[in-house]
């Protein structure tokens, strides 16, 4: 009887952690921040947390950034080009972009936090924060946000846990480079992904931008597939290719 009880205690807490993590795992978050020591710190505990993330470091990329790719926003106030009340009532009214926005911000009187929220984030939190804190707040925001799928038309599926790309139900041998390639193209499947990105999100600070390395993994796995993952977008970058099914020609 007791080993019942225990069990089922286990299984509970299991399926508890499941959907705790469930809500981490894969789950991206925009860090806007100008300050790069704090971006820095944001992106090495968020990473560290199970979350991917991205940075932009000024307003006015800020307000281009189609948000509706995110999870959720870290939103400063304080930024160059246009302040975060800008861009968030810019997000809020003209896109109406329904993304959750976490407020990140110095200021922290009553005054700003109200405005904040009335303009449209979704929390408020100071930096003068703890990890807990700030993951506990994340974690209500992601489960406050309607479940959202990015459905990847494509015949080519990724196991994440696996870390293994499958074509026709065959998986398809990729070098760990080509991996870590493809797999940043699928976590951004609406996304223009210039060149510069991708070998930051790859390689370490010793990459050579003068090289063609990144042209090369991208052709190796073209070559891999019947159907071509990869859309060169000329002059601009790369984007995952969606909504058709064709094979390469």
């Amino acid at each position: 009887m007791h080993k019942h009880v225990e069990r089922v205690i286990f299984l509970s807490f299991l399926c508890q952690y499941s959907i705790l993590y469930s809500y981490q795992y894969m789950s991206r978050i925009l860090i806007v921040e100008d300050e790069e020591r704090m971006s820095m710190t944001l992106v090495k505990g968020l990473t560290n947390l199970g979350y991917t993330t991205d940075v932009i470091g000024d307003g006015l990329n800020a307000r281009l950034e189609d948000i509706s790719q995110y999870d959720l926003v870290i939103l400063d106030w304080m930024l160059p080009k246009f302040s975060g009340i800008d861009i968030l009532e810019y997000w809020r009214k003209e896109k109406k972009y329904t993304t959750p926005i976490l407020m990140f911000t110095a200021k922290s009187d009553t005054h700003s936090v109200v405005t904040g929220l009335d303009y449209g984030a979704d929390d408020y939190m100071s930096k003068f924060f703890t990890w807990e804190e700030l993951n506990a707040r994340i974690r209500t925001l992601l489960r406050r946000g309607s479940p959202k799928e990015v459905i990847i038309d494509i015949p080519i599926e990724y196991d994440s846990q696996n870390h293994t790309f499958t074509e026709e139900g065959i998986i398809v041998n990729l070098t760990t480079t080509e991996s870590k390639v493809l797999k940043y193209f699928f976590e951004h499947p609406k996304k223009l992904i210039t060149r510069s990105q991708l070998s930051s999100a790859i390689y370490d600070n010793d990459f050579d931008p003068s090289s063609n390395t990144i042209e090369r993994h991208i052709k190796s796995i073209r070559s891999k597939f019947n159907y071509d993952p990869i859309l060169t977008i000329r002059g601009s970058g790369y984007r995952l290719k969606l909504g058709t099914k064709s094979q390469k020609s």
